[in-house]
């Protein structure tokens, strides 16, 4: 009786097991699996909205009040809004380049406005570094872009 018992207890573990295994491996095989909005690069690169690296650059790395970081996120949240608005106005466009091309600088005139906005809650020096560290970023994601040159170069 008690031979029986371990027996089917260690049956019961194993099939518990098995079908833990089996409901993870296969949930990574799920096609809806992953964050649609984020373009996926060779490599495994995953290229992050500049505005979600802006914000996260001013509340974590920037270190500004705790005044300033509402302030701040007021501003962010606008920003957000009217880029959505300006993505989904070139999506409903089915690819036209002419919507492409407006897409591009609406978020230009985004980014200025924010940059403007900024520059009137942040001190002169953080908003210096934002600057710095905006254009640091640029360059990353250009040499990204970049492809690379064949060996022996």
């Amino acid at each position: 009786m008690k031979k029986s018992f371990i027996v089917i207890t260690i049956i019961m573990i194993i099939a518990v097991l098995g079908i833990i295994v089996f409901q993870d491996s296969s949930e990574a095989q799920r096609p809806d699996r992953g964050n649609r909005q984020r373009r996926n690069f060779p490599g495994g690169f995953v290229r992050q909205n500049p505005l979600e690296s802006s914000w996260a650059y001013v509340s974590f790395d920037l270190k500004i009040s705790d005044d300033a970081l509402l302030k701040a996120r007021k501003v962010y949240q606008e920003a957000w809004i009217d880029q959505a608005k300006a993505t989904k106005k070139m999506q409903e466009s089915d690819g036209d380049m002419t919507a492409m091309q407006n897409l591009r600088s609406e978020m230009d005139r985004i980014e200025k406005v924010l940059a403007e906005k900024l520059s009137d809650i942040l001190t002169p020096e953080q908003m210096q570094k934002l600057n710095k560290w905006k254009e640091e970023n640029q360059e990353q994601q250009q040499q990204m872009r970049r492809p690379p040159s064949p060996p022996g170069m």
